[in-house]
């Protein structure tokens, strides 16, 4: 079967719908776009594609639970705090229950308490009853996920144009946190040094590239790197320029492909840091490089791509356009260990009370004499 249909239809055989399941079961998502903010510093939102009127759904996510003591990590002093993906999760006070919407840019939906336009509900087919899901206890191990059969989706609480950025209340909790971190927070010594990536990219995009040897004088930003676009492949049977060294390391020198598809230079998993040792001109005027070819951070989604230990891959008359910048993993603000990290509020209105593990007794008494 996998030779018939394919190792993904293999993994997946349910990938392909028929247009009456589609009909039934499907859900619009490209009522959102994404695009850069109307909250100054906010980076970016999620913005309306179409008219979408007051009451109408924009958008539904399935839902994978997760325990908060997933998130928690801890540093290398002993400190300790949460993952960047808990901002992404919904959750509430009073439980250890956190659900991860997954589809598609619903995470870009920003905070607004005093005028949003959208809210969540919990999802509910036209004539399904589905009361009994507030009724069931969940339980949720620290180390796993799991998927649960209920969806949330995101409703319009009025008209919205096309353009328009979309917004929904995290909730007062999610909004007294923010409020104290904004309070108590204090820059980096280095923040004033600090240059993201695009504004780094706005004045460098096009720039001829540093040399190694040159960014020993005049070095770039320490949160950036230089990357190629390369697709790595064994050299044996293909390159006959190489050499191994008396520690077993093989040397293997490549001319870059001219013919090389467009694709290329869209696709991340062809992204890679890359050292760059020479630049040299044409007679055109462009410039060509050369460059020792580095692994990415990510070593386990493309095996077939990563240059071996005991390889060294260098490629010359590498052209500009396959030479960018990228920020080095885990450098930017949003990772920095006083960060902001808080899940976005489900309303008590929509929160069951039977998923309140974390109510303490004073609470269950103040609840029981209303």
């Amino acid at each position: 079967k996998v030779i018939e249909n394919g190792s993904a239809r293999y993994s997946l055989p349910e990938s392909i719908r028929s247009l009456e399941w589609l009909e039934t079961n499907g859900h619009c998502v490209d009522n959102m776009k994404v695009g850069p903010s109307t909250i100054p510093a906010a980076g970016r939102g999620a913005f309306a594609t179409r008219h979408i009127s007051e009451g109408s759904v924009i958008s539904v996510s399935p839902l994978l639970l997760f325990h908060r003591k997933h998130f928690v990590m801890e540093y290398g002093d002993g400190s300790q705090n949460q993952q960047l993906a808990t901002n992404y999760c919904l959750g509430h006070p009073q439980s250890t229950l956190l659900f991860f919407p997954y589809a598609p840019l619903v995470g870009l939906i920003n905070h607004d308490s005093k005028s949003p336009n959208a809210e969540i509900r919990w999802f509910k087919k036209s004539g399904e009853d589905n009361s009994d899901m507030f009724e069931r206890k969940f339980s949720a191990n620290p180390n796993t996920s799991k998927k649960v059969d209920f969806m949330i989706e995101y409703v319009a609480t009025r008209d919205m144009k096309p353009g328009e950025e979309i917004f929904m209340d995290y909730g007062q909790e999610w909004e007294h946190a923010w409020k104290e971190h904004e309070e108590h927070w204090i820059p980096q010594e280095d923040a004033a040094d600090y240059v993201t990536h695009s504004s780094f990219m706005s004045v460098n995009s096009d720039k001829p590239v540093r040399t190694e040897e040159e960014q020993e004088e005049s070095p770039y930003p320490e949160n950036i790197l230089t990357a190629c676009f390369y697709d790595y492949f064994p050299y044996e049977g293909y390159i006959d320029t190489y050499e191994i060294d008396e520690n077993g390391i093989t040397t293997v020198w490549e001319e870059w492909d001219e013919d090389e598809p467009d694709y290329l230079f869209f696709a991340h998993q062809y992204l890679r840091p890359c050292s760059i040792l020479t630049r040299k001109k044409r007679t055109n005027g462009d410039d060509v490089y050369s460059a020792l070819m580095l692994n990415p951070p990510d070593t386990t989604s493309y095996p077939e791509m990563m240059v071996p230990i005991s390889e060294h891959r260098v490629v010359s008359g590498i052209p500009r356009k396959a030479i960018t910048f990228v920020e080095m993993p885990y450098d930017t603000d949003q990772h920095l260990k006083s960060a902001f990290r808080h899940p976005i509020g489900i309303p008590d209105s929509m929160f069951p009370f039977s998923w309140k593990n974390a109510i303490t007794h004073e609470q269950i008494t103040d609840l029981d004499m209303r």
